[in-house]
């Protein structure tokens, strides 16, 4: 993906965003007018209190907080490990021959290094989390130890991960892309498959 590419993404971005502005000023009125004339039944789905604006200013803030996501996805063991790193330019992600990422890693932009893992919360008979998991920093030299599926420890720790945030300072990330690394398809381990899909 070009410069260019990223500029058009977030001119794109922009002219949805001021668009969505516009349409708001729209059902503010049309709200206001029908208020006045008649009392109005929202969908039960939202709550009486909130009206179609509200819903559409929300929406109009998550696409203008949202970011262009990158899914490196293929067979395990191809690759996508060390792509990513020649990407980064640094060594940040733990490589090896064998079948190696365990977690789903979140790169994003951010001039300060750091690590995040987000553990699964509490899980209910329908595999929906209830309860949010823990949060805990790590440092990179111990990614390895939450992360992959390199010992038997460190695959039965990686399968209490969530989602690994890694904030680095990646060039290619600035402009609100993120890059998601992935375990890989075909593995002869089936969470893998799971924490891919």
């Amino acid at each position: 993906m070009t410069k260019r590419s990223l500029n058009e993404f977030q001119a794109v971005k922009e002219s949805i965003s001021n668009s969505l502005a516009r349409l708001i000023g729209i059902v503010l009125e049309y709200e206001a007018i029908s208020q006045a004339k008649m009392k109005i039944d929202f969908d039960k789905e939202y709550s009486s209190e909130s009206g179609q604006s509200e819903i559409l200013e929300t929406q109009r803030k998550a696409l203008e907080d949202g970011s262009f996501k990158l899914l490196i996805l293929g067979e395990f063991s191809t690759g996508k490990s060390t792509f990513l790193n020649a990407l980064i330019r640094e060594n940040v992600l733990p490589v090896a021959v064998r079948p190696t990422t365990a977690t789903i890693n979140r790169i994003t932009y951010h001039e300060e290094k750091s690590i995040t893992l987000t553990f699964w919360g509490r899980i209910n008979e329908h595999g929906e989390e209830t309860e949010p998991g823990k949060v805990q920093e790590i440092e990179f030299g111990d990614l390895k130890k939450y992360t992959t599926a390199l010992s038997e420890e460190s695959d039965a720790i990686s399968q209490k991960v969530k989602i690994v945030d890694i904030k680095y300072p990646v060039e290619y990330c600035k402009n609100s892309v993120e890059i998601l690394d992935t375990p890989g398809l075909a593995s002869t381990n089936d969470h893998h498959d799971r924490v891919t899909l």
